[in-house]
């Protein structure tokens, strides 16, 4: 397959498909398109994390939007969830300490993708993958963490959390121009 990389627009066509990426490694002349895909994959889940990336985002949102729908934002979101159902399941009687709770908060906003990337090549699920990496980081309250949730808890929330704050800078940002 013949390969064309135009350095100005970023994007990579190998023929019949365009492969658009904001960010992508040059030179890709000598690369497969499952190559290109792959590292634009890879560049996207392990590099930037504080904003949300695609063509369109890149040129037409703006940063704080960006970062609204990040993966950081997603997965801290996530994290956040979990403590307030452990603070929840300790207000209702379960065995759950309050040094879990301080360990579970302490490492909140310290996403260790890597190793949420790795086990979920094993297991094939996002949600179990970050229970599993938050649980590296919190050994004491390895146990506790999504502890009587579904998938739904953090997945089903978190969606609600960022579109209502989406939202609410949408609103802001209107009430700007009006």
């Amino acid at each position: 397959t013949q390969l064309f990389v135009s350095e100005q627009n970023k994007i990579a066509i190998d023929g019949r498909r365009k492969i658009a990426c904001a960010n992508f490694s040059l030179p890709l002349r000598n690369k497969s398109c499952s190559e290109i895909r792959i590292s634009i994959y890879e560049e996207r889940r392990i590099g930037m994390n504080d904003r949300y990336q695609t063509p369109l985002a890149e040129r037409y949102a703006s940063k704080e939007m960006q970062y609204i729908f990040s993966p950081d934002k997603k997965f801290k979101t996530w994290r956040r969830l979990w403590i307030a159902l452990a603070e929840t399941e300790k207000e209702l009687g379960l065995a759950i300490t309050d040094e879990q709770i301080e360990e579970l908060k302490a490492n909140k906003d310290n996403i260790n993708y890597e190793d949420a990337k790795r086990r979920e090549k094993e297991v094939r699920h996002d949600v179990m993958s970050h229970v599993y990496a938050y649980g590296l980081q919190c050994p004491k309250a390895k146990g506790i963490i999504h502890l009587g949730a579904t998938s739904c808890y953090v997945g089903d929330n978190t969606d609600i959390i960022i579109m209502t704050e989406a939202l609410r800078l949408v609103r802001k940002k209107l009430v700007n121009v009006i």
